[in-house]
């Protein structure tokens, strides 16, 4: 009798044993989601700034773009009245190289990142 009390002991020691030790791997399975979930957490807020960067520089440059496209216009205008071939000015072709190629660029690239879904 006192060795079936021995073993139903060791038994009942054995099944503690084993449940602390599940209870352990899931404590170090909750303490890496927590980690990476913080890592997830600043990721979703570097999105965050960076779709809201993006709205302000797309409508920055938009404005810019705006900017540009009167100068090129007035400078054109003076030019032709004075008999001038604007499209030789070197300013005048770096500006319109900005306006037709550069600036649409950075504005579809601003108004994708701008259109991210962050959940």
């Amino acid at each position: 009798m006192k060795q079936d009390t021995l073993k139903s002991v060791m038994t009942k020691l054995s099944v503690q044993k084993v449940e602390l030790a599940s209870v352990d791997e899931l404590k170090s399975l909750e303490k890496e989601y927590m980690s990476t979930y913080a890592d997830l957490r600043d990721i979703r807020r570097i999105g965050v700034e960076l779709k809201n960067k993006a709205k302000g520089a797309a409508s920055d440059l938009s404005k810019v773009q705006s900017k540009i496209k009167q100068e090129l216009n007035s400078f054109q205008k003076k030019a032709e009245e004075l008999g001038v071939d604007f499209k030789r000015i070197k300013e005048y072709q770096n500006l319109d190289r900005i306006l037709n190629d550069d600036l649409p660029e950075y504005l579809a690239i601003y108004e994708r990142v701008a259109k991210f879904d962050i959940p």
